[in-house]
């Protein structure tokens, strides 16, 4: 049966993640990476480890990760093929299990392959309307205590899930700084309305319908996205990227823009264009210290889905989008759906101290910001926000520590600038890797 997690929860799940995570899983993975050095001369670096993770979000994750690198000779950088797998659940009724493969010397002219399958199943998306603020957020209306407001436990969720293959192979244009990109995405989605049976029988009579369903029912949400179904498309690109490290850029630039089609040909539910791109800057002081900032925006055409709109494309692996770990981080999860969108990530990072042979501790200070500009449908009365999209905006900080260079767990603490838009309190999130 599904609990709400409280404050006080919350915070002793972070102090036995932060105690596990950082302080015993860090003497065992230095132990399994030393012996497999002995024995292979430096060619793989290895760590399995449990995928323990925290989200204000999504609840306290728990599973595995297995990560493999094959590093046979130094000139390949920051390996030659790497593999991960995530086999992950949540408390807040998220199944998330994926397998990455990565490697940019794979192919002949050191054509860099990503091929990524990920299935993904979420019993409590939440879906907080179109237009961040011209949809209205009322935590009352979740809240069985308050009668004269209450709409339904679940009313922002919905159920969501979706089987995803990516292939992406990228080639060189000049240097391998600048490169052109081409792939397929296959992907296909399943949604509906939570069944509060589910979780508790009370709660069949007590619960109203949720925002989704209602915007089903009163036809702002046509029959056809409700009922979901495939999206397969086509995405090419171009890349720039001059970054000193990929996993830990200190200085340059990576740099992308990214077209993907979908069109009616290849069987699809929807038909639609999308136009991603994404600019980030790493300006390193000296060796401690960096300044990284990240700009992203798309252009979305009619016809895509309200749910393919919560995601974007990379180069690299696809993003949530707008509000929550990987986006703007202290405001609420999946706030912000539209399909013409901008945002931006502002950190300032330190390294307090090398750890291992190239590992690291690093402190941050981040600020993070983003809108849709897209115009809305007239809303059912209760549901009506502003009358266009405001700039949300969080600030917060965090760490990281890297076991090596390419394995690296962060912590991250934020907090929304506006409350009353995009959620009240702390925001926790601990997982993997810099968010970009």
């Amino acid at each position: 049966m599904f609990s709400i997690i409280t404050e006080r929860q919350i915070i002793r799940a972070i102090l036995k993640i932060a105690i596990y995570k950082f302080i015993i899983l860090i003497p065992l993975t230095i132990s399994a990476e030393d012996g497999v050095r002995d024995k292979t001369r430096n060619k793989y670096s290895y760590g399995l480890l449990p995928a323990l993770s925290f989200s204000s979000d999504k609840g306290l994750g728990y599973g595995l990760i297995f990560q493999l690198d094959d590093k046979r000779k130094e000139k390949f950088k920051p390996y030659y093929s790497s593999h991960r797998i995530v086999l992950q659940q949540s408390t807040k009724g998220i199944a998330d299990y994926s397998y990455r493969f990565d490697s940019k010397y794979f192919l002949p002219n050191q054509m860099r392959i990503t091929l990524k399958a990920q299935y993904r199943s979420s019993i409590l998306q939440p879906f907080h309307g179109f237009g961040g603020a011209q949809t209205k957020y009322a935590a009352a209306y979740e809240d069985s205590s308050d009668a004269a407001n209450y709409k339904g436990k679940f009313y922002y969720k919905y159920d969501y899930r979706f089987y995803r293959i990516d292939a992406i192979i990228q080639g060189s244009i000049i240097e391998n700084k600048v490169r052109w990109l081409g792939g397929f995405t296959l992907l296909t989605t399943n949604i509906d309305t939570i069944n509060y049976i589910d979780f508790d029988e009370k709660l069949l009579d007590l619960s109203k319908q949720s925002l989704l369903a209602k915007l089903v029912r009163e036809g702002i949400i046509d029959s056809e996205t409700y009922n979901a179904g495939s999206e397969h498309g086509i995405i090419t690109g171009l890349i720039w990227d001059s970054r000193d490290h990929e996993s830990t850029a200190t200085k340059g630039v990576w740099s992308e823009l990214l077209l993907r089609w979908v069109p009616r040909a290849l069987g699809n539910n929807f038909s639609y264009v999308a136009l991603t791109g994404t600019h980030r800057q790493y300006l390193s002081f000296n060796r401690k210290l960096t300044f990284a900032y990240r700009f992203g925006g798309r252009l979305m055409s009619a016809g895509a889905p309200f749910f393919s709109a919560s995601q974007q494309d990379g180069s690299f692996e696809v993003a949530e989008v707008m509000g929550g770990s990987k986006t703007i981080r202290g405001i609420l999860y999946n706030r912000i759906i539209g399909r013409n969108i901008a945002y931006a990530n502002l950190e300032l990072r330190y390294k307090i101290r090398n750890l291992f042979s190239d590992g690291f501790v690093a402190m941050l200070l981040f600020h993070d910001a983003g809108r849709s500009f897209d115009s809305v449908p007239d809303l059912p009365v209760g549901d009506k926000g502003e009358e266009s999209d405001v700039l949300h905006r969080s600030i917060g900080t965090g760490i990281r520590v890297a076991m090596n260079s390419t394995f690296i767990t962060r912590l991250d603490i934020g907090r929304a600038f506006d409350s009353s838009i995009d959620g009240e309190g702390i925001k926790i999130y601990i997982g993997l890797d810099w968010l970009f």
